[in-house]
């Protein structure tokens, strides 16, 4: 900003950020205020050129010996880059299901624990649970004794071998025996 184009004020500071995030960020100042506690706040920002940028602000509240605030001081610190890197791992991330969700191949990732971290919707199908009930769950949890076994033992194979496993696996489901790569 210029120096003709803020004032220095608190008033002229709101006016800049973007008025769907003002009562946001308003009420955040004035929370700190009552509770005495630092405070950190995220928001947008329009400059005057119409440019937008994300904004982060943490500051602390003075108060005189009444406990009255008296001034605040922080720092804004310019998170546009990072909220666009956000956003674009997050379209990535969109992207990425979408293909696992989209492949007839039952795919999963699990945790050196073998804890399940990520499925595509045709295993969720398979095991006729929602995909956020089988995130953090073990395959005891999932399958029969002796289906569980044999994931724990194929999995202690590729952890061996530090492999990528590949197999072919026939599972019962509603529509009958399936067999998947």
């Amino acid at each position: 900003l210029k120096e003709d184009e803020f004032q220095g004020t608190c008033e002229s500071y709101v006016h800049l950020i973007h008025p769907e995030d003002r009562e946001h960020f308003k009420a955040a100042v004035a929370d700190a205020l009552q509770r005495e506690m630092p405070f950190a706040v995220d928001y947008r920002v329009l400059l005057p050129d119409g440019a937008e940028h994300a904004f982060l602000t943490q500051a602390d509240v003075y108060r005189d010996r009444q406990g009255k605030p008296v001034r605040m001081t922080g720092v804004c610190i310019d998170i546009t880059a990072r909220k666009q890197m956000e956003q674009a791992l997050r379209e990535t991330e969109d992207r990425f299901q979408a293909v696992l969700d989209n492949s007839a191949a039952l795919i999963f990732v699990k945790d050196r624990n073998g804890k399940y971290t990520l499925v595509n919707r045709q295993f969720a199908t398979l095991l006729q649970m929602p995909t956020e009930q089988v995130l953090g769950k073990m395959d005891d949890e999932l399958f029969n004794p002796s289906k569980a076994q044999t994931n724990r033992e194929r999995d202690r194979r590729v952890l061996t071998r530090e492999v990528i496993d590949e197999s072919e696996e026939t599972y019962v489901t509603r529509d009958g025996l399936r067999t998947f790569l």
